[in-house]
């Protein structure tokens, strides 16, 4: 009869020496492993082995001390990422594993990863230049003002490294997450990511005369996110509300998706994804200057994007953030970020006493903490009414 997992053998060699043998779930190098003692000593092979048996009763398995980080984060994003992640997130975490982790940190075994590793790792991030061109230069070189990677990615790095461990702790490879033993990096919230009123006022009236003025006061009037308004459509939109159930996104064409993951392809690298939450799905008003703006816009369309190119194709989203950052410049106005209109909704929502509640429900938020979030303190001179009123407050 097979013994099962942790049962053991004992048995006495020529020689006189005991040697216990007890097998171990299969791991990542070996179908059939087994921990192996031995002594002159019947009691101490016993002893041994107990301690190994109790282990294995406590934690299902023992620390597999001899696996790579490397080995492990492959298996992590391939086989329990990969089940969970969205698509464009998974893409996001395989790139900084490749760019960073594995290089850095993926020779050394699980079990010897150190603090002092994972700050390393920060403090190689915090000192990357964000432009591909200057990562090849000497540090010396680099003009003063070179914008290197942000908290934010390395706070990313952080978090991914971390979750890895955390399997590789639930699956029995090591016994702690060394992440737990170093702050992450804080990420910079910037406080000035918003427009003031009159700044708001200036690029409406700029959107008024430009090509694209309809999809930059969408993103002013409705508070919906960059993917959201690009992916809005025509038969989603009644004149007086749009329908956010779906966002376009821009993935490589050979990404694959999970089964249960819910796309739409449109064309080329663009696709349309269900939102990350349920509440995330839901329908924003649409306040009667910018239902005439959309109607205009739309003509005698009566299916598709409402929003596309020149060529007639989707916009790809990075492609719709420049945009909005050569307005920016064009306007001479501080280099408010695209979600920086969603920032500016809100402060003129919060300014105006609207309530919590609801403005959780027009901007998809999940928790009163995130829609706080989103408020930048100091533009108290904003408009007093809300948003039905907040077109006429500008005076446009």
């Amino acid at each position: 009869m097979a013994r099962g997992k942790g049962e053991g053998a004992l048995f006495q060699r020529k020689n006189g020496v005991w040697v216990g043998r007890i097998e171990l779930p299969p791991d990542l190098n070996n179908d059939r492993p087994r921990k192996e003692f031995s002594s002159k000593s019947k009691q101490v092979v016993l002893d041994k082995m107990r301690e190994t048996q109790r282990q294995l009763e406590e934690y299902g398995d023992l620390p597999r001390q001899q696996v790579q980080l490397s080995r492990w984060m492959r298996v992590y994003l391939d086989e329990i990422a990969a089940k969970k992640d969205r698509p464009g997130t998974l893409t996001d975490k395989r790139s900084i594993n490749k760019l960073f982790i594995e290089p850095l940190l993926g020779k050394k075994r699980l079990d010897k990863l150190t603090a002092a590793d994972v700050r390393r790792l920060h403090k190689v991030i915090l000192n990357t230049p964000k432009k591909q061109k200057d990562r090849d230069k000497d540090p010396a070189d680099l003009p003063a003002d070179t914008q290197m990677l942000s908290t934010s990615y390395a706070a990313n790095a952080h978090n991914l490294l971390s979750a890895a461990l955390k399997a590789a702790v639930r699956e029995g490879y090591i016994r702690t997450n060394v992440c737990t033993r170093v702050d992450k990096p804080t990420v910079i919230t910037r406080q000035d990511n918003s427009l003031l009123p009159q700044q708001v006022r200036a690029v409406l009236k700029h959107a008024m005369e430009s090509e694209h003025g309809a999809m930059w006061a969408t993103f002013l009037l409705s508070g919906a996110r960059r993917g959201e308004v690009l992916g809005m459509e025509i038969d989603r939109y009644n004149g007086h509300i749009m329908d956010i159930s779906w966002q376009l996104q821009g993935m490589k064409q050979d990404t694959k998706f999970r089964d249960d993951f819910e796309y739409r392809h449109v064309t080329g690298s663009r696709y349309l994804t269900r939102p990350k939450t349920q509440d995330s799905t839901r329908v924003t008003p649409i306040i009667e200057p910018l239902r005439l703006i959309l109607d205009r816009h739309i003509g005698d369309r009566t299916s598709g994007l409402i929003f596309i190119n020149d060529n007639g194709d989707p916009f790809y989203p990075t492609t719709v953030t420049k945009m909005w950052a050569r307005m920016m410049k064009d306007l001479k106005m501080p280099p408010v970020t695209l979600h920086g209109a969603r920032h500016a909704l809100i402060d003129l929502l919060n300014d105006n006493g609207v309530s919590e509640g609801v403005i959780m429900d027009i901007f998809g938020h999940t928790s009163r903490a995130v829609s706080q979030g989103y408020r930048t303190r100091g533009n108290l001179d904003g408009a007093t009414k809300a948003i039905e009123t907040a077109w006429e407050s500008l005076n446009i």
